[in-house]
């Protein structure tokens, strides 16, 4: 009882802060800020009402990306996205028995926000394509390589994107 009493009570002062500061919510700050949601904030709306489309647990729109999941959901701009990818992940049955594989799209944002969205291969290729149709400055697919400089040195990966960007 008490740890469940002790978990309620954090998740309530978790609540009314964030009510009353809609800027400290991990959703608005991953989205690029308050300032930003209240700017364009009408037009995602919209546009999840009309133009959203879905692939696998993704919602793309002309200007956003969203990948709701269990417990929270992950919005950002398609101008904010930096990388990429499609992840494919070989599922086993005690190491060794092949029990099939499930694919997903990897996103990358400039502020170093990383989430992934399950979905079927034709989708995955799909949504990579159209990403990279709709923003040619995003760098995309995966190589060791890319990966390194995500890690190791994620401004210059940044700054690459950006020149990718002004060219565009």
């Amino acid at each position: 009882f008490l740890v469940f009493g002790g978990l309620a009570a954090f998740n309530l002062v978790r609540w009314a802060r964030r009510s009353r500061d809609f800027g400290s919510h991990p959703i608005v700050r991953r989205a690029g800020g308050e300032a930003v949601l209240r700017s364009q904030g009408l037009q995602l709306d919209q546009e999840m009402q009309t133009f959203a489309r879905r692939f696998g647990s993704a919602r793309l729109t002309p200007h956003w990306i969203a990948v709701p999941t269990r417990f929270t959901t992950h919005l950002a701009r398609l101008e904010d996205l930096v990388w990429v990818h499609r992840q494919v992940t070989q599922h086993r049955v005690w190491y060794v028995i092949p029990a099939g594989k499930t694919h997903a799209v990897a996103c990358y944002t400039r502020g170093g926000h990383a989430f992934v969205a399950s979905m079927k291969e034709k989708e995955a290729d799909e949504l990579v394509a159209t990403i990279a149709s709709r923003a040619p400055w995003v760098v995309a697919g995966y190589s060791d390589e890319l990966a390194n400089v995500w890690r190791k040195d994620r401004g210059s990966l940044v700054s690459e994107v950006d020149r990718r960007r002004q060219a565009a």
